[in-house]
């Protein structure tokens, strides 16, 4: 009796592999298409496009400093984006993730620069703690709200997204300025002592950051498939009719995934605080929380998908600099580049698309079975 049991579950876990195969290629064509279209787009501009991307590589992956500073740069929007990919399988679209990081660099700047000084590796564990609670706390209150008052989780994480951006701004002005920074509006460094390792192997350098986010990643992994917890979350997504009828308290489970990806948001700002710009500034985050919006989305808010997504983007980010200096490209191209992938992404979601495919695909079935 056990085997048929056996059977299934192989069957189910080889579907499963099948679909995430598939959703892989699906995405990764996206990406590839979304580099054509904005060559296509530098070439009518006038730019050397061989040169851009020569330097684009170059810059990403040409060299172990190159590759230390994309994996810095993937390292944000990594931990982000599984925030986001968590609240997507919930059905929530968490756009307030760059809120959610500004806010948990704040506690966690609070912490390392203007707490007791704390030993390794105690300061930053207590940095990364501080942001995370953070983070939960913004990303808790709109899914109060989503949960409880039936608002839209898309307006208020949007819109406290620029209420996080000035209490930051308040304050690197104001109470935890550096008083020895000229005036600039930035707190004062985090001390080393609370700074993120970097790990050598070999003659590369490897950020710990970016092993945290392989960690978060392995532990959404498992909640969602290994947890009564993710069960009920995925259900949720999938139908909240269907998790109510079943017993699902869904408010609760609405509200506890938002603080989830918030506090992973927070994590994330931690995460550049005292890897990378060991400083919280005006302007801390160039748009991390929404790039992780497109991270989670084209890794098909799975985890693996994100890693492979973030590492991406990362790579992108570290080379844009590079075609700026080499090629006189703009490195805002890396962000026309983004800008592509996410509007053919969900164009090929859209219901369009879907039917045009459909019907292509009906027209091909009818065709081949007419020749036989």
């Amino acid at each position: 009796m056990a085997v048929p049991g056996i059977l299934r579950r192989s069957d189910a876990t080889i579907a499963a592999a099948g679909r995430m195969v598939r959703g892989a290629l699906s995405n990764g064509f996206i990406v590839l298409l979304g580099l054509v279209v904005s060559g296509l787009m530098l070439a009518v501009t006038g730019a050397d496009v061989v040169a851009a991307v020569d330097a684009l590589v170059g810059g990403s992956v040409g060299s172990p400093e190159a590759i230390r500073q994309s994996l810095i740069q993937a390292v944000p929007i990594l931990i982000a984006g599984l925030g986001v990919s968590f609240a997507l399988r919930a059905g929530l679209v968490n756009i307030g993730a760059d809120g959610q990081l500004y806010i948990g660099a704040l506690f966690a700047s609070v912490v390392a620069i203007f707490g007791p000084p704390l030993p390794w590796p105690v300061a930053p564990v207590a940095m990364l703690g501080a942001a995370t609670i953070g983070g939960l706390l913004w990303g808790a209150l709109p899914g109060w709200m989503r949960g409880r008052l039936g608002m839209s989780e898309v307006i208020t994480t949007l819109l406290l997204n620029f209420v996080a951006f000035w209490i930051v701004s308040w304050a690197v002005h104001g109470p935890i300025n550096d008083p020895a920074g000229g005036g600039y509006p930035w707190t004062p460094e985090v001390p080393g002592v609370a700074r993120l390792a970097v790990i050598r192997l070999g003659g590369f350098f490897i950020p710990s950051g970016l092993i945290l986010g392989m960690l978060i990643a392995a532990a959404i992994s498992f909640v969602l498939h290994r947890t009564n917890f993710g069960f009920e979350l995925r259900v949720v997504g999938d139908s909240p009719a269907a998790a109510r009828w079943a017993g699902v308290n869904v408010p609760r489970r609405i509200i506890q995934t938002l603080a989830v990806s918030g506090a992973l948001a927070g994590i994330a700002g931690a995460a550049e605080l005292a890897g990378n710009q060991y400083r919280l500034s005006d302007f801390f985050s160039p748009g991390f929380g929404f790039t992780a919006l497109v991270v989670a989305l084209v890794g098909g808010a799975t985890p693996s998908g994100t890693v492979a997504a973030a590492l991406f983007f990362g790579a992108l980010a570290a080379g844009g600099g590079s075609m700026e200096r080499i090629a006189q490209v703009p490195a805002s191209t890396g962000l026309v580049v983004q800008g592509t992938v996410i509007a053919i992404l969900v164009a090929s979601r859209s219901a369009a698309a879907h039917s045009f495919l459909t019907r292509i695909r009906r027209r091909t079935a009818r065709t081949s079975r007419g020749q036989t």
